[in-house]
C-alpha cells in the first residue's frame, strides 16, 4: 500500500508538473497575443485621431471656400454698372485721378470669378466629405481594434489565472502546501484588483 501511495504521488506530481508547463505555455502565447492586439489598438487610435484632425481641417477649408464663393456670387449679382470696393482680385477698367474708388470689373468677369470660386468650393466640399468618411472608417477600425484588444486581454488574464492554479496544484503535489496557499492567495488578490480596476474604468467611461 505504501509503495502504491508513493507511486500515485509521483504520478500526481508528474501530471501536475505537465499541467503547469502547459498552462505556462498557453499563458505565454496569450500574453503575446495581448501585446499584439494592444499595439494594434494603439496604432488604430493614432490613425483615428489623425483622420479626425484631417477631417476637421478639411471642413474648415470647405466652409471658408463656400463663404468666399457666396460673397463673389453676391458681388457678381449686385455689381452691374456700379462702383465696387473689394479685397478680391479684379480687373481695373478705369480710375478717376485723385479718387480712391475703382471702377468694377465687368459683370462677365465677376461672374467668371464667382464660378471659379464656386468650383473650388465644391471641390473642397468633396474633399471634406471624403475626409469625414475616412475619419468614420478609422473610428470603426479603432472600435474593432479596441474590442479585439479587450478580448485578448481577457483571454490572457484567464490564462494567467489558469497558470496560477496549475502552479498551486504543482506545489501541492510536491508537498509544498504553504507555497500553494501563497500562490492561490496571490492569484485571488490579483483577480480582485483587476475586477476593481475594470469596474472603475467602466464607471469612468460611462
Amino acid at each position: 500500500d505504501a509503495a502504491l501511495a508513493v507511486q500515485k504521488a509521483q504520478a500526481d506530481k508528474a501530471a501536475a508538473d505537465k499541467a503547469a508547463a502547459d498552462a505556462k505555455a498557453v499563458a505565454d502565447a496569450k500574453a503575446a497575443e495581448e501585446a499584439k492586439a494592444s499595439a494594434a489598438a494603439a496604432q488604430a487610435t493614432q490613425a483615428a485621431q489623425q483622420a479626425t484632425a484631417k477631417a476637421s481641417e478639411a471642413q474648415a477649408t470647405a466652409s471658408a471656400s463656400a463663404n468666399k464663393a457666396a460673397d463673389a456670387e453676391a458681388a457678381a449679382i449686385a455689381a452691374g454698372g456700379t462702383l465696387l470696393r473689394t479685397e478680391e482680385k479684379f480687373v481695373v477698367k478705369d480710375q478717376i485721378p485723385g479718387s480712391n474708388l475703382v471702377m468694377a470689373a465687368s459683370v462677365d468677369e465677376l461672374v467668371k470669378t464667382a464660378k471659379a470660386l464656386r468650383a473650388q468650393a465644391n471641390a473642397d466640399k468633396a474633399a471634406a466629405d471624403s475626409a469625414a468618411k475616412a475619419a468614420a472608417d478609422a473610428a470603426a477600425v479603432k472600435a474593432k481594434a479596441d474590442a479585439e484588444a479587450k478580448a485578448a486581454a481577457d483571454a490572457a488574464q484567464a490564462a494567467r489565472d489558469a497558470q496560477a492554479k496549475a502552479e498551486a496544484a504543482k506545489a501541492e503535489a510536491a508537498g509544498q502546501t504553504a507555497k500553494a496557499m501563497v500562490a492561490r492567495e496571490a492569484a485571488a488578490a490579483r483577480r480582485a484588483w483587476l475586477e476593481q480596476a475594470e469596474k472603475g474604468l467602466t464607471e469612468f467611461t460611462n
